[in-house]
Formats: C-alpha cells, structure tokens, sequence
C-alpha cells in the first residue's frame, strides 16, 4: 500500500497519468480483428488480378517511425508498415487511381510501465502522378480499424489514415519510396470516454511491382495502318520498300529506348527481319515506320493469292530492362503472276534471261545462226548488219515459225489495266507464253525481252498509251545512220519493234513499232530492261524448264532470216524502202446473224481513247443492256487506211477492246458474253479520201444477238 501511493504521488507530480486513468479495462479479444480485416482485405484485392492483367499491383513494405502528438503519455517508436496496391484506371500516361489495403505493427513506448502496441489494417483509394521515367508521387486516403494492447489490456477502435509519398523507379521490377503520413485514431480511456490519438509518421522502404514480376506487362502497342500490295515476282524489292505500315505507341509511363522492330512470316522467310531501330519513344508517343521484308524464293511457289500471318515484334529497353511486345498481322500476297501497272518497270522483274525454257530457245536460234556460213559476221552480205539486229531478227521469225500469236484477254487487256494504277494484271512467266504459244502484248514484250537477255542481248520495254512492246540495243554507232526509224537515247541506238504482229515479220514489225513511237510523240516512254532490274530484279520460276518448246528446223529458221535480211536477194534496207504500207484486209467478215445494232463510237486518229462524248454514248448502251436478258455481245472496231496493215489491226482491236471493257466494267454484260474483233479498214461506210470519212470509218460497232 505504501509503495503504490508513493508511486502515484510521483506520477502526478511529473505531471503524469496514471495508467488507470488512461486505459480503461477493455476485455482481450481471442483472435484479433484487426488481423481479420488485413488478412481479408489482401484476399479480396488478389482476386480479380487474372481477370485485370493489363492493370498494375503493387507491394509496399517499409520500416516506419511513429511520433504521437496528441496524448503526450505517448512517445516516438518503431513500426512496419505493408500495403498492397491495385491500380486499375490509368487517368492519363502519367497520371493514374487505385485502391490499396495494408497493415502496421507499431509499438509506442510509454512513461511508465509496459509499450502501448499497435495492430492496424486499412484500405482506401490513392492516385499517383509520374512527371518523370523514375520519379512519381503518391497520395492516399484509407479507413480502417486498429487494435491497441498494453499487457492484459486491449480494444478495437476507428482509424484515418492519409499519406503522401514519392517513388524512385529503380527498374519495372523495383522502387525505392518515402511516405510521410497522419493518422487520427479513435482512443478510449479509463472512463470510457473516446479521445483522439493522433500522430505524424515517416517510412521508407521498396516497392515491388508484382504484375512485372508475375507476367512481364508490356505496353507497346503495335497496330497496323495502312497494307500494301504484295507481288511475289518483287520479292525482293520489298528489302527496301514497304509491304506494310505500323504505328508503334509507347504505352509504358516511362520512355523506352532501343526499340528494335522485327517482321517474320513464316514459309516465306528464312529469319525476322529488322525492319527500323527506333533509339527512344516518350510516354504516349506514337510513330508510323515502313515494314520492309527479307522474303525468300519460296514466295515464288505461289499459284493462288493467300492470306499469310505475319508476327511483328517490338524489343525495346524500359529502365533498363528489357522487353517484348509482339502483334500478329494478315497479309493478302498475290499469286506470282500478278502484277500492277503502277511502275511500268515492275514488268521487268518477268524479263528473266535465266528462264530455262527461253534460254533454250535464244540457245537454239543462235546455234542455227553459227551453223550457217552464210551467216557469219565476215559474210560480204551480212557484215554491214550488227550481230544484235541479226539475232533479233532470227528470235522473231523464229517465233513465227514456233506459231506464237497474239491474243487478248478482254477481262485483263493492257488497254485495261494500264490505265488504271489500282488494277491488277495477270503476266505469264517467258516459259508460259512458250507453252501457250501466245499472249497479250505484256506477255509477247516480257517473252522477247527474255530471249534477247539470254543472248546478252540489251533490251527495252515501250509503253504508249494502252500497249507496251519492245525495243533492243543496235550495237553499233553506224548502221543506218540518220534513220528515223532507230530511236537514239542516252547515248545508244534503240531499234523499236511491234511484238504482236509475229506473222508479218521482222521488217513490218520494226516499220510498225517506229511509227507507233513517233506518233505518241511525249507519252511514249523507253524503259532499259538492265536499268529497271537495278529496282526490280529479276525472278526465274524453278519449273520454268520442265516444258521445253518443240523448236523448228534450223533450216525453216534460216530461210526465214535470209528473206528478213534480204540475203541473196537484197539488202535490209531495201526491203524496208520498198515495203507497201497501205494494208489489205486483216480478218474475215463475221457471218451474218440475226442483231441489233447501236450507234457507233468515234475514235480521233491513231488513237483508241474513248472521249467524254463517245462515253456518254455508251452510258446509254450500257443502261439498255443491263435490263437486256440472253444476250451475248459483238464488238467490232474499224480503222482507215492510213497506216501499215498490223498497226491498223492492233489499232481497231484496242479500240474494239477499250469499248468491251467499258460495258464489262459497268456490268452491261459479263466477260464470257462479249466478243471483240477488230477488221482494220474493211468495210468502211464513208470515203476514206476525205476528212469526214475517215472520222465516220474510225469506230466501233457494237451489236446483241440473242441466244
């Protein structure tokens, strides 16, 4: 009793509550509370992480320091604080909300007798803003409940809790944080009566980002934006040009570096391929970049178009650590035939010297040619003419002995398809148009062009309006000096010849193609197969050799070419000085059939265009026609006689095919329903002497005839 009464009146003369006064008596509960809100809060949070994998969660532990500063009993102590984060709304790139729950174990000393400790657990909303790649700021609001203990004695009780922070970002993984905190607690004393037990706290400890640790998150975003045509006859051009374009976003809130983008597609390459390195991207930057392919020869077994998977993948450095954002992507690649007449260079990459059916070919025609002594170059007759014009000229009557002829495709003609940039085209490989035996004028152009390669040979396309064909390298400075008919270019002598017209021969060919190139005046346009290659390579079908052409005798080749030439019965400059071309008729009249006839399109001279006037004509046509059931169509063109007999045929047949593919296009009648011919001048309607009868005679008719 004595030491019990001393010790109070010491206590109050220090000014000092007696631990009676302080705490009431609380009942220990048996299995902490506080403890059950912790533990449950945690669970509830780890929860719904797979259903929130693009969110972030967060583990914070630190070492704390408590000051009191509302019950003065109380001094400074040492605690440990927990927290676990989940954000889930990201506000902006750098600005973001969550929820987190936590805990703490703190012990306060107090001025006499046993440490007041507490268990507390909490949860609430925080938002965090990260101006900087390794600096952000965090501030929080949480409510909870605390459990305080003092030897047998204990309650459960109310908190708020509220904090503000900063994190350095050592990596993804890992941070280092501060916090700096207030908490108001609900404190009951001896009487029963609640006061407040506030304090100030600091904390310092690491931040464990538990979605990088876990599952490695990337926020890159990859999207495509824009597809481009792929021929497999360019495979490799698309090295250098693009097949496809990609918007990269960095969606990381920090700025990435080193971001290297690869392209793989499988099949149809033998690695990824780096297509751009992009050194660094800031928070919420995005950029388009090119994507350029490393193809292989595979993509030149493809006989239909196919849809192909491609995966991109996106390295890149965040904070030092590295990481791996991929996207899939589907590309339409064409079959190897097609191609577009976008740049007429492309067709170059079809011009294949290594074509082994056409290398057969040339090889045999040149083994005719040696063969023959009177065809050597010191020959008395022939040593005026250069090598090359001799070669060219056994190539092309070659070609007409082997029957190549020329034939149009009215769903894809060059008249078609050339104007239009966004059409696709469908060109046969050399050893195609060997084993047809035939083609349009891109088919008959790519297929001597290959022949002349295979000679060594220099050759070259011409494209005029609606047609392509061919040109070769004279190889030699003087022959036929000043004629008109040898085109002069940069510094070599191009001598011209119309392709499509093998029936008629070398010399009508070159007459032909040297008329077509003066008419077309600055349209015409003279591509060198060598300099088109330096773009677009050229391609060799791995099959190309397994129809070789049944080739004529050596002697039919030499007969044709000494009469081309002129051999023991002129020179070859006399021929064509002596060559009539006024033209005779081309194709039999068709038998007369029971029809309809429209009024008939007008073309301008030498041309094959259709004007605005003649267009509206043919709107008409085309509205009858749709409501006209079991119908198939003639189109028939005509010309004047102006002109060499082929290239008045080849003229009424692109403008018979020009009006055909008009009505094709608008949906007057379908493909298979449509027969084009052209007569050149037969059956004119008007007298070709005058200038109105030849605008009268340059047309095309178009008639129905029902089944």
């Amino acid at each position: 009793m004595i030491y019990k009464e001393n010790q109070k009146k010491i206590s109050r003369r220090h000014g000092d509550t007696e631990e009676g006064e302080l705490f009431g008596d609380c009942a220990k509960p048996s299995v902490p509370l506080c403890l059950r809100v912790i533990y449950l809060s945690i669970i509830l949070l780890l929860l719904p992480i797979p259903c929130f994998a693009d969110n972030e969660f967060f583990l914070r532990i630190a070492p704390a320091v408590e000051v009191p500063i509302s019950i003065p009993e109380f001094s400074s102590g040492l605690g440990l604080k927990a927290s676990f984060d989940w954000s889930f709304w990201n506000i902006t790139n750098k600005l973001d909300f969550g929820v987190g729950a936590g805990g703490s174990f703190t012990s306060l000393p107090f001025v006499i007798g046993d440490p007041l400790t507490l268990l507390e657990g909490m949860a609430g909303p925080f938002l965090r803003w990260r101006p900087y790649d390794r600096w952000a700021f965090r501030a929080a609001a949480m409510s909870g409940i605390y459990q305080y203990s003092r030897a047998d004695e204990s309650a459960v009780n109310p908190l708020l809790f509220f904090t503000l922070g900063a994190e350095y970002h050592l990596s993804p993984y890992f941070s280092l944080f501060a916090d700096s905190n207030y908490s108001h607690r609900v404190f009951s004393n001896h009487a029963g009566n609640s006061v407040p037990l506030t304090s100030f706290g600091i904390a310092a400890g690491l931040r464990f980002n538990l979605s990088e640790i876990m599952g490695g998150t990337t926020r890159v975003k990859i999207e495509k934006t824009e597809q481009y045509r792929v021929f497999p006859v360019s495979w490799a051009w698309y090295e250098d040009n693009p097949v496809a374009m990609v918007k990269i976003t960095n969606e990381e809130p920090n700025t990435i570096t080193d971001v290297n983008l690869t392209f793989f597609m499988d099949s149809y390459m033998s690695q990824p391929w780096t297509f751009a390195v992009i050194p660094h991207l800031a928070p919420g930057e995005s950029i388009e970049v090119p994507v350029t392919a490393l193809f292989n020869e595979a993509m030149m077994n493809l006989t239909e178009t196919v849809n192909a998977n491609g995966l991109l993948h996106a390295q890149y450095r965040s904070l030092g650590a590295r990481k791996t954002a991929a996207a899939s992507i589907q590309m339409p690649i064409f079959h190897r035939n097609t191609l577009s007449w976008d740049d007429d260079r492309r067709a170059a990459a079809f011009v294949s010297p290594n074509d082994f059916a056409a290398r057969f070919f040339a090889r045999y025609v040149a083994s005719a040619i040696i063969s023959n002594p009177q065809l050597e170059d010191n020959n008395e007759q022939t040593e005026a003419i250069p090598s090359n014009v001799i070669h060219a000229a056994a190539l092309f009557e070659t070609l007409r002995l082997y029957g190549v002829t020329y034939v149009v495709v009215p769903a894809t003609s060059f008249v078609n398809v050339s104007s239009d940039e966004s059409a696709l085209d469908n060109v046969s490989f050399p050893y195609q148009a060997l084993y047809y035996r035939g083609g349009d004028c891109s088919y008959l152009s790519i297929l001597f062009c290959s022949l002349l390669e295979a000679l060594n040979i220099e050759s070259a396309f011409i494209t005029i309006p609606g047609h392509i064909y061919v040109a070769f390298e004279v190889g030699d400075d003087t022959w036929n000096e000043n004629n008109n008919d040898i085109i002069e270019l940069d510094g070599k002598r191009w001598l011209p010849l119309e392709i499509t017209v093998p029936d008629e021969g070398f010399n009508r060919a070159w007459r032909i193609g040297a008329q077509q190139w003066r008419n077309s005046g600055d349209e015409a346009e003279l591509f060198p197969i060598r300099d088109a290659w330096e773009v677009y390579p050229p391609v060799t079908v791995p099959t190309s050799g397994d129809h070789l052409p049944e080739m004529p005798q050596w002697d039919s080749i030499i007969a044709a070419l000494k009469m081309e030439l002129g051999i023991d019965s002129g020179t070859i400059e006399q021929i064509i000085i002596e060559e009539n071309i006024v033209i005779a008729s081309i194709q039999p009249e068709p038998e007369p059939q029971p029809q309809i006839t429209f009024p008939n399109i007008h073309f301008a001279a030498d041309c094959w265009r259709l004007t605005n006037s003649e267009i509206k004509k043919l709107e008409e046509i085309a509205d009858i026609l749709k409501n006209t059931p079991n119908i198939r169509i003639s189109v028939n063109g005509y010309s004047t006689t102006h002109g060499s007999r082929n290239f008045l045929n080849m003229l009424s047949t692109n403008r018979a095919q020009g009006v055909a593919n008009y009505l094709i296009h608008h949906g007057a009648v379908s493909a298979e329903n449509i027969t084009v011919t052209g007569h050149g001048p037969q059956n004119p309607i008007a007298d070709n002497a005058t200038a109105a009868g030849q605008a009268a005679n340059r047309r095309v008719e178009i008639t129905i005839i029902y089944d």
